[in-house]
């Protein structure tokens, strides 16, 4: 499980990283994405894993690409 542990943490560190660069606080994407603030920042934290069928609302509330998102991943 350790490749699925380090996926999870790099994405949520992704999920940060690309949210602060909006200048967007958890709050306003977890509302965005219709999740609780709670669920955005477990997910950001890497200790709860995201649904893929998320992915378009994700990259929409974070104001970027898919292409954008996993590039460095």
């Amino acid at each position: 499980m350790q490749k699925s542990d380090d996926f999870q943490t790099a994405f949520g560190q992704r999920m940060r990283t690309l949210r602060e660069q909006a200048g967007l606080p958890q709050e306003e994407v977890a509302h965005r994405m219709g999740l609780s603030s709670s669920s955005y920042a477990r997910i950001e934290r890497g200790q709860q894993a995201m649904r893929t069928n998320r992915l378009p609302t994700l990259v929409v509330a974070l104001e970027t690409t898919l292409q954008d998102f996993f590039s460095p991943l």
